[in-house]
């Protein structure tokens, strides 16, 4: 099943290294992985929205970890930190069956 890394980046400086990085970064591909959110425009409904939101999605949960960890990304890791704040996720695409309320299962109302 599908599994996306996803990042929501707070902040994100205008220093010379976010060239660095972004020329470094090279993307996903190697790890056969996809941009399917780029740092587009947000129309904010509810909350207090801030930042950037970049979502990839991989063709499992195995292949993104294998990017996150990779030879690749890691060693740019302290460089992105130096850039930007960010929360940093990966997560498993649910199935087509998926009923938001199968995680009441485990829920004892009182």
């Amino acid at each position: 099943m599908s599994a996306y890394a996803g990042g929501h980046f707070t902040e994100v400086s205008t220093r010379p290294e976010v060239a660095d990085y972004l020329q470094r970064f090279g993307g996903p591909k190697p790890h056969h992985g996809k941009f399917r959110v780029g740092g587009g425009p947000v129309e904010r409904l509810e909350g207090n929205w801030q930042g950037e939101l970049i979502v990839i999605v991989f063709s499992d949960f195995q292949r993104a970890c294998d990017w996150y960890g990779s030879s690749a990304s890691q060693p740019l890791l302290p460089l992105r930190t130096k850039i930007s704040t960010a929360e940093v996720f990966l997560i498993e695409r649910v199935g087509d069956d998926h009923c938001a309320t199968g995680v009441l299962t485990n829920v004892r109302v009182r």
